[in-house]
């Protein structure tokens, strides 16, 4: 038996980083598209400016989606962190919420 060079090893363990970068690549993808101004407005339409009457029970359910969409986004974040990827994700949440919870 013959042991891996540094060189060797780097390549081998590159598997995981290339599977670990692809799925931080789609999920900061997916963040990116949600962060567009067209499909970014839906949701302030459909739920922020529904109506005056609403007494920010629509907001709360707009604010309440996108924070259940940062979970499973950080989730997906932290699986591809697990496989050795790298990068940074421009969160949904925080560009119209402002700081998340956690």
């Amino acid at each position: 038996m013959q042991e891996l060079s540094l060189q060797e090893a780097t390549q081998v363990s590159g598997a995981g980083t290339l599977i670990g970068d692809a799925i931080i690549g789609l999920d900061n993808l997916a963040n990116e598209f949600l962060n567009t101004p067209l499909v970014s407005s839906v949701g302030g339409v459909l739920f922020d400016g529904l109506s005056p009457y609403t007494f920010g029970i629509t907001g709360a359910i707009h604010q309440a989606a996108d924070l259940a969409g940062y979970t499973v986004f950080r989730t997906v974040e932290v699986i591809g962190n697990l496989l050795g990827g790298e990068g940074t994700i421009n969160y949904h949440y925080p560009t119209e919420h402002g700081p998340a919870p956690f």
